[in-house]
């Protein structure tokens, strides 16, 4: 519901009487997220993992904090983490892949992307990103078409918006 700051109160007390609760640790780094706590939140992602072993959606909360702040490896860990742990989606392979090409590999950023493309394929702004990793590449073929993708599904969803 939005309160982030009247959850943590709670949160915090429920670790206090069950200290060894992973799912409360883990609400608590999501609300530490939401606040922009990001030191906090990522200390108790990794808790979470610690203490269960595997949790999937710990890992992805890690991996986005980790990806906002620049640190694209440790994005990519976390993220892979999460796809061993069943866990997959759109914004995830878009955030792997956007991370896999700012550390330079390409052709694993295309591979996320083209992921991501099949999840949502209406979206326009993923195309266009593929499209700059091809043309980097050298690839201009693809390049052409996801940018005549991209522009035609940015051009529709600008029509629908108004």
């Amino acid at each position: 519901m939005g309160q982030y700051s009247t959850a943590l109160t709670d949160l915090d007390r429920a670790i206090e009487l069950q200290p060894e609760d992973p799912e409360s640790m883990y609400a608590r780094g999501v609300s530490l997220k939401h606040l922009e706590r990001y030191g906090e939140a990522t200390d108790a992602f990794s808790a979470v993992i610690s203490k269960a072993g595997r949790h999937a959606a710990a890992f992805h909360g890690r991996a986005t904090i980790k990806y906002k702040m620049g640190d694209y490896h440790g994005a990519i860990a976390d993220f892979s983490d999460c796809l061993t742990d069943g866990l997959d989606s759109y914004g995830m392979r878009l955030l792997r892949g956007l991370a896999f090409y700012y550390v330079g590999r390409h052709s694993e950023a295309i591979a996320d992307l083209s992921i991501a493309i099949s999840l949502q394929p209406e979206i326009g702004s993923t195309y266009l990103r593929r499209w700059q990793i091809y043309k980097e590449m050298g690839d201009d073929a693809n390049a052409a078409k996801d940018f005549e993708i991209g522009n035609k599904l940015l051009e529709m969803e600008m029509k629908s918006a108004t």
